[in-house]
């Protein structure tokens, strides 16, 4: 055991070492990142650490990964790439695609609307990513259709319901938190998630209700609902 031990620390270091130099060209290396035969995880790395060395070329001219790795770190977008970092909202990555629209409505205000139009249909992974986002979004846009906002209210809360998996559930009552739209509907779908058998949704659930249960807004719905429960 030990000798595999020692020799696993010996192959640690070799590889530490590698990355070390990686590093060390890549910050000299001014095409580093467009040259295609550099792995994926080699310029994320460089990217996570030097975000300033991201071009308009750098995010043409590289796949999915890296692109994805761009929409992550660069929450601040300059307006000179602006019209590239608008083609992120077309990739195939759900993950990439919903920070995209985040990161341009907040860079971008006057945009808003034309950014919430081009992502309506949008849905993402198995938790509605996108589409709950989106709503969100919609509903801090005071400009964008405005007569559809209770509509967009309702689709927000409906989320929280029993019908839904937990990965839509457990982001819907995110969303429900910090945007504190609580009422009876979604304070019910909070008790009913504490019993749930998936245990992240219902440590989830039970957060939010002990937080409920010290605000004196709530207590008549939460003593209603504990009523009709009886």
């Amino acid at each position: 055991m030990d000798y595999v031990l020692s020799h696993s620390k010996d192959d640690m270091s070799f590889y530490m070492k590698q990355f070390e130099d990686l590093n060390c060209m890549a910050e000299h290396d001014d095409q580093f990142l467009l040259n295609p035969s550099k792995f994926y995880f080699e310029k994320k790395q460089l990217l996570l650490k030097h975000p300033e060395l991201i071009t308009e070329a750098v995010m043409l001219k590289n796949g999915v990964e890296v692109r994805q790795t761009i929409a992550q770190v660069l929450t601040k977008i300059p307006s000179e790439l602006q019209e590239t970092y608008e083609t992120l909202l077309n990739d195939k990555s759900y993950q990439t695609q919903e920070m995209a629209l985040y990161n341009l409505w907040v860079n971008f205000p006057e945009q808003r609307s034309i950014y919430l139009e081009q992502t309506k249909d949008y849905i993402g992974f198995n938790s509605k990513n996108i589409r709950q986002l989106w709503l969100v979004l919609a509903l801090s846009t005071p400009e964008f259709k405005p007569e559809n906002n209770q509509n967009y209210l309702e689709e927000s809360m409906r989320y929280t319901s029993p019908e839904y998996d937990f990965e839509v559930r457990e982001l819907a009552f995110s969303y429900i938190e910090a945007l504190q739209l609580y009422n009876e509907e979604t304070i019910s779908n909070i008790l009913q998630a504490t019993h749930h058998h998936n245990w992240r949704l219902s440590k989830m659930a039970k957060q939010l209700l002990s937080g409920l249960e010290q605000n004196p807004k709530y207590t008549s719905i939460l003593n209603q609902l504990q009523q009709d429960k009886k």
